[in-house]
């Protein structure tokens, strides 16, 4: 039987049933807060994992993630859920499971994937966008670099559908713009997992961040490798992962990112985060994708 994180869509449920959220028994060890507002928790419920996100619903999963579920909460729009379960969910059963996924998006130029990271709008989404919009490239993620284990070169997995777009890049792009929050964009995916050869972290240069036509830093967008040390603190901060008191489970998701890390051609894109700069961006990421496959020796 195939591992259930190995299908586009992953399902809410696996294994053997579990008990009932129950949060008076809980233990919370993290909390993510948009100013009061409480967003995300992690914790323990005795042995169970549980991340519960307050618009979506709550998880529970054993130790080793062999049985999980997800539980959405009635009032929750569908669509958002599903999107939560492909990459928040996913990601989570996934690190249980001992498998590596980074938060950032993934396309691939016939065959051969480059993933955005960085922080959040750091404009991740939009420029998988626009490299399936300018160059046709097809879509894996969104938000969820999902690696292949025992893979013998850097591989990752198709897990989404759609990017996942503002009203403003969603405007950019011709597309409908009347909804306030983020909505899919649908398209070509890749059927199966691809060889990842570029890894770029975007950062934006400051004062460098205005719309369409207007004038703004006239300096070329920036694209740098970084090796070593360096790629690997990087590449860190942007592990999926549980908050939990784990040391063991920490040190293997860091030491699975130090296998793979030397084997990453990892960049640094400095660029202005501007709509009119999108396209130039697309034509520089495909460039470093292409020298590093020519650079590429498998192992």
């Amino acid at each position: 039987m195939n591992d259930p994180a190995d299908a586009l869509d992953f399902p809410v449920s696996a294994g053997d049933a579990l008990p009932p959220f129950d949060e008076a028994g809980c233990t919370w060890h993290a909390e993510q807060r948009a100013g009061d507002r409480l967003l995300l928790r992690m914790g323990k419920q005795g042995p169970l994992h549980v991340a519960q996100d307050t618009r979506y619903g709550t998880l529970l999963a054993t130790a080793g993630g062999t049985s999980y579920r997800f539980d959405p909460l009635p009032e929750a729009d569908p669509v958002l859920v599903a999107k939560f379960v492909a990459s928040v969910v996913r990601a989570l059963v996934r690190q249980l499971r001992g498998l590596l996924s980074l938060h950032g998006s993934v396309v691939a130029f016939e065959g051969r994937a480059v993933a955005f990271v960085g922080s959040a709008f750091a404009g991740k989404s939009t420029l998988a966008h626009a490299c399936v919009h300018h160059a046709r490239a097809t879509l894996l993620a969104d938000d969820t670099v999902a690696f292949v284990a025992g893979a013998p070169e850097p591989t990752v997995e198709p897990v989404q559908r759609g990017t996942w777009l503002l009203a403003e890049s969603r405007a950019h792009f011709g597309l409908d713009e009347s909804a306030e929050r983020k909505v899919i964009a649908e398209h070509p995916v890749s059927g199966a997992p691809c060889p990842l050869r570029a890894v770029v972290l975007l950062e934006a240069r400051p004062g460098d961040a205005v719309g369409e036509g207007e004038q703004g830093d006239s300096v070329a967008d920036n694209l740098v490798r970084v090796r070593g040390v360096e790629a690997f603190r990087l590449l860190s901060p942007h592990i999926f992962r549980f908050a939990e008191r784990d040391p063991a489970l920490h040190r293997r998701e860091l030491d699975l990112l130090a296998d793979l890390a030397p084997r990453l051609a990892v960049y640094v894109l400095r660029r202005a985060k501007r709509f009119d700069r999108l396209e130039a961006q697309v034509t520089l990421v495909r460039a470093t994708v292409d020298g590093a496959s020519r650079a590429h020796v498998p192992t």
